[in-house]
């Protein structure tokens, strides 16, 4: 009981963490070693669309929805917005671009302004996982 507690603390703070408003440029290791992280853009970076983005990840495939759910395995999603909460669907909420087919760069167009840019890994089922990168960019003309 005591081991499935801490486990549940680990989980929770990791989530928490990663969701929060504070600069994870760079995302520290979980425990289990994954993590994602923005290759491009950079936190603070002032850019003109269309966005090129290249997302990665460590200790974690990033493949194709295949369905189903399986440790280790599944995609990326940015979120022009905050992370979504583990566990919840990702695929429903607005500003969402799904990389369900296993893509890690992609050209996106946001409109000019301010951006919070959540990148977060999710499972085959579209379910958010914990592991999320968080940067800031501006969008000029």
């Amino acid at each position: 009981m005591k081991n499935m507690m801490i486990s549940l603390a680990l989980f929770a703070s990791a989530g928490l963490a990663g969701c929060g408003g504070m600069d994870t440029t760079v995302s520290p290791p979980t425990p289990s070693g994954i993590r994602c992280y923005f290759i491009r853009p950079h936190n603070g970076d002032v850019v003109r669309g269309p966005i090129d983005v290249k997302m990665g990840a460590d200790n974690f495939t990033i493949i194709g929805t295949n369905y189903h759910s399986q440790a280790g395995f599944g995609h990326f999603d940015l979120i022009d917005g905050p992370c979504a909460l583990p566990g919840s669907n990702i695929f429903a909420r607005k500003g969402v671009y799904d990389f369900g087919d296993g893509g890690t760069e992609a050209m996106i167009s946001l409109p000019v302004g301010k951006h919070h840019l959540c990148l977060q890994l999710s499972d085959g089922l579209d379910v958010a996982l914990h592991y999320t990168d968080e940067i800031d960019i501006q969008v000029v003309p």
